[in-house]
């Protein structure tokens, strides 16, 4: 990934808001650039900002929440975070936030926000806080662990790595390179390499327990269980011919009895009808009522309407009277304040002109009251600031001789010491120049040491790489020996084993005393094989034939033999084996031993290569620092002369500096003196003028505004005087308010009157409608209502009824005469129900009596059943356990067979995970790991003394492959010494510590 842009905003001591353009062209030109600044001042900020915006947290606070929020500013309310940024699936745009409530510095703080989103589109891609931290992840290929090794270099942990012992640099160097996946694997192998072992032993212990038939045992058993198959079918057939004949009898009981009980409920059914009888006449004639209903509804329904329209026609007569008088009381009422109206109007209209008049005098003489009180106002203040101006000039006259005097002086020193006005533009050359003829002495005197100690250092190196050259000689015949003694105890091994892997042999070994077990067992039940006798089945497996009755056990002593010799094998191809490992162990270490001898020699042959390139380069650099000494010196010399200066010695130069840095301090600070005077002079004569044109302007101004004031102040009581003569001394706005309410209140009165007078009209009116309507209404209803009553008598003779009041008497409700509808279709319906089943019933029992199934007797045939079904559960006892030992006999065949086979691949598996155990693996993980960081760290040293040597060629680490995790440093500037990392200075360890970095 690479970071293209950031922003940010009050963020530790960077408070407000800042932009970072990593694309500009400063940043691409070289490539690399440095950020630089005093403690404090937001270098590290800058990183953090980097780090909160894409992770929401930084490498030194690790928890910023709702709760806690050190980075923000103090005393301010808000603080983000914002990078752009560019990687393989296309550019993204990271930002964090987070607030107090209100932006208030004292508010509490809120949720913090983090989003991700396209740079080119603004699409938002997530907001949730660990899904942002995901797709961070997913975009880049980096977690924050990752991001701060790799992309922010951790340079303050290679600091505390320099600082350490041995024992604590391997937890740092695990974090630093990410190694801590090497302690992880060591486990792992040594854990799998228990686990396989315990499953191996399981195994074991699992097959030594599990017993099984012979062939003979298992044929006789399925022979046996064969008869007794056959035995429970013709079993079975018998109890189902019997169980039938049982159900015949049974059913045809039950028909019997089902005849009986229907006759019992026909007899019961007849009685009820009997005794419906009558109420089944009364439902007739109801039946024949309702019929009528719809007709003697419409009646009844006219009747009440005719005399419900008759009492309100009564009532609606003896109420007009009343309406005729009130309306007449409204109409003298409505016509009273008509006139009173009429007279407040004509009052309201008398009034305006007068009102209207006074209005406009009294604005007018508001508004002169207004503009006398400015003018006296102005007046004052004008007469204060001409008093103020008149001090204020005074003053300045004075400031401005003082000025004049100390001028003259200033501009006396400067002619007389003009000759160091040079000093100005050519001091920092002289300075420069001085400073650098002091390193070139130092630089020609630190060459010329440097160059002897190389050379008394470059005489060792070659004594060591002939001695490292000695040692990987001798390291490659002992591991040529080795070799050769490993191939002989291997080829020993193949020939004792004749080509089969040594499981073969523990398998045959094990089927041996399997076999040895059985026979020992049979030897022992000699008393149990007297009592045996051909053809009866053996109490304990059930066999009829008995090959071992007789004594003839097989001998077990060829058993022994076998077993005896393959003991013996195996133990020498153990031997062997464990020979062999040892001799490949021993091989292993003299390999390693091997390269750690070509890696001392590879080393000594870099640094000898290295130091004689070292040495002819200080010598080139001692001619050179000589040169520029002696054209640095000329150079000095040229300049000073200038100054009276002509003599320069190594000693004197500071000297001299402090001697011409004091006549340009001097000249300086009285060359800023008359530039300060000369404007301060330049600054009075300006106001000098000023405050004179300020004071004539303000004295005019004072004459002119007494003048207005006067004059204001007459029109004003003019204006006074004429509104009294108009309108005294009312209040226009009160007299309108009082007539405005005087009428309002007249035309509210007449209103009332008025609503009164209408809504008496309309109720009258109303009330002779509604008279004319129900009179018409009666006259119509009395014909109608006779020719209802002559059709409903007319009605009820065709029905059978003599009048109205016998209609009446045979009426019911509709739920009554469903109620008895309802009994009398159920009774009909039980009855033929009933006929219906009895006829069924015969004709089936004739049908059974037809089959004559059995002669024999019900109770002699459940007796047969019982005795039937006991002999069945007998046989299906003895089936079932023969079945399942013959079933329990295969299943341990089979899993003697499976389990030899897991026992053979469980051993390859633990023999694998032994010889990885015995390299890598331990409970703690330190031996892998150890020889991993080992590894890692002799190629970070090699790189980084790459960077090392682009930025200085005095230092050189050096890794002791003896301690794995130790590092020195050889300074080529004192002689090639070998030093620690513990005494190195803070300067010496920022350059490691970044070379380090640089390197990872």
């Amino acid at each position: 990934m690479k970071i293209l842009e950031l922003r940010f905003k009050n963020l530790n001591s960077l408070q407000g808001e800042w932009k970072i353009d990593f694309m500009a062209p400063e940043y691409i030109a070289d490539g690399i650039f440095a950020m630089t600044g005093p403690t404090g001042s937001g270098k590290s900020t800058i990183l953090d900002a980097i780090c909160l915006a894409l992770y929401g947290r930084t490498p030194r606070l690790k928890n910023i929440s709702q709760s806690s929020n050190e980075i923000m500013s103090r005393q301010t309310g808000e603080c983000f975070a914002e990078v752009l940024f560019e990687c393989q699936s296309g550019r993204f745009r990271c930002h964090w936030s987070q607030h107090r409530a209100r932006r208030n510095p004292d508010g509490n703080l809120a949720a913090a926000a983090h989003e991700i989103s396209e740079a080119s589109s603004g699409k938002v891609l997530e907001t949730r806080r660990l899904q942002v931290l995901d797709l961070v992840e997913k975009m880049t290929g980096m977690d924050f662990n990752r991001f701060t090794r790799s992309v922010m270099l951790a340079q303050g942990d290679f600091a505390a790595f320099l600082q350490s012992n041995a024992r604590d640099r391997a937890p740092i160097l695990e974090q630093i390179t990410g190694t801590d996946i090497y302690s992880q694997i060591s486990i792992k192998v040594f854990e799998r390499h228990n686990e396989e072992n315990n499953r191996l032993e399981q195994l074991n212990a699992a097959v030594s327990g599990i017993m099984f038939m012979s062939e003979e045992e298992e044929n006789q058993t399925s022979e046996f269980l064969a008869q007794k198959q056959n035995s429970s079918q013709e079993l079975s057939k018998s109890n189902a011919e019997n169980t039938a004949a049982i159900k015949w009898l049974t059913g045809i009981d039950s028909l019997r009895t089902e005849i009986a009980r229907l006759l019992s409920e026909s007899a019961t059914i007849d009685q009820q009808i009997e005794a419906f009888s009558t109420t089944r006449s009364a439902l007739k004639r109801a039946d024949q009522a309702a019929e009528l209903d719809g007709d003697f509804a419409a009646l009844s329904t006219t009747r009440q309407q005719q005399a419900s329209d008759q009492n309100q026609l009564q009532t609606c007569q003896q109420g007009l009277p009343e309406l005729e008088k009130a309306l007449n009381v409204t109409a003298d009422q409505l016509r009273a304040r008509e006139q009173a109206t009429a007279g407040s109007k004509a009052a309201r209209q008398s009034e305006a002109p007068l009102l209207l008049q006074a209005r406009a005098l009294d604005l007018r003489a508001g508004e002169l009251q207004k503009l006398v009180k400015e003018s006296d106002n102005e007046l004052q203040k004008s007469e204060k600031q001409l008093a103020a101006n008149r001090e204020n000039l005074a003053a300045a006259e004075k400031a401005n001789s003082t000025a004049q005097a100390e001028l003259a002086a200033v501009n006396s020193w400067l002619v007389a010491n003009a000759g160091d006005e040079k000093l100005v533009s050519e001091f920092s050359a002289i300075s420069a120049q001085t400073s650098n003829l002091a390193a070139f002495f130092k630089d020609r005197n630190a060459a010329e040491n440097a160059v002897k100690d190389g050379e008394k250092q470059q005489i060792k190196l070659v004594k060591d790489c002939q001695a490292r050259d000695k040692e990987l000689q001798a390291a490659n015949k002992e591991y040529e020996a080795a070799q050769q003694e490993t191939g002989k105890v291997a080829e020993k091994l193949q020939k004792l084993l004749e080509g089969l892997p040594l499981s073969e042999y523990h398998a045959r070994r094990e089927a041996l005393l399997e076999k040895k077990y059985l026979l020992e067992k049979i030897a022992s039940l000699e008393e149990e094989r007297k009592i045996l006798q051909d053809g009866h089945p053996c109490p304990l497996c059930g066999a009829t034939e008995h090959p071992y009755a007789a004594g003839n056990v097989p001998a077990i002593k060829e058993s022994d033999k076998e077993i005896k010799r393959l003991a013996k094998l195996i133990k020498n191809a153990e031997t062997l084996e464990t020979q062999l490992k040892e001799m490949r162990d021993k091989e292993v270490a003299i390999m390693q031993k091997r390269s750690e001898a070509e890696g001392k020699l590879t080393i000594a042959a870099h640094e000898n290569a290295m130091h004689e390139k070292s040495v002819g380069q200080l010598a080139k650099e001692r001619e050179k620092t000589a040169r520029r000494a002696e054209e640095a010196k000329a150079s000095a010399l040229k300049n000073l002369g200038e100054y009276g200066i002509t003599e320069l010695t190594e000693g004197d130069a500071e000297e001299i500096l402090s001697a011409l840095r004091a006549r340009l301090a001097k000249w300086q600070q009285q060359q800023n003196s008359r530039n300060e005077i000369e404007t301060r002079l330049h600054k009075q004569n300006a106001e000098l003028q000023n405050f004179a044109g300020i004071s004539k302007t303000l004295e005019e101004s004072v004459a002119a505004k007494k003048n207005e004031l006067a004059a204001r102040q007459k029109n004003h009581q003019l204006l006074l005087t004429e509104r009294k003569q108009i309108f005294g001394d009312k209040n226009p706005d009160a007299e309108e308010a009082r007539l405005d309410k005087q009428l309002s209140l007249a035309e509210q009165t007449e209103k009332q009157a008025r609503e009164q007078h209408e809504q008496a009209g309309k109720g009258l009116n109303h009330l002779k409608s509604q008279i004319q309507t129900l009179a018409d209404s009666i006259d119509k209803r009395i014909q109608q209502l006779a020719g209802l009553e002559k059709g409903f008598a007319l009605n009820l003779a065709r029905k059978g009824f003599a009048d109205e009041r016998d209609f009446a008497a045979c009426r019911m409700s509709a739920d009554q005469r469903n109620q008895l509808k309802n009994r009398a279709d159920e009774l009909d319906r039980k009855k033929t129900e009933i006929i219906a089943r009895k006829s069924d019933r015969e004709r089936v029992l004739t049908d059974e009596l037809a089959k004559n199934t059995t002669e024999s007797c019900l109770d002699a045939l459940k007796q047969t059943q019982i005795e039937l079904e006991a002999a069945l559960k007998s046989l299906g006892e003895e089936i079932g356990a023969l079945r399942q030992k013959l079933l329990d006999n295969t299943r341990a065949k089979e899993l003697i067979k499976s389990k030899k086979a897991a026992i053979d691949s469980q051993r390859t598996e633990c023999h694998k995970w032994k010889i990885l155990n015995d390299l890598i693996g331990s409970s703690d993980g330190n031996k892998y790991r150890k020889f991993a960081q080992g590894i890692t760290f002799e190629m970070l040293v090699e790189l980084a003394n790459n960077q090392l040597h682009d930025m200085t060629d005095r230092y050189i680490l050096l890794h002791d492959r003896e301690n794995p995790l130790e590092l020195q440093v050889i300074d080529t500037w004192q002689s090639s010494r070998i030093r620690s990392t513990q005494n190195l200075s803070g300067g010496e360890s920022f350059i490691v510590s970044l070379a380090l970095a640089l390197g990872l």
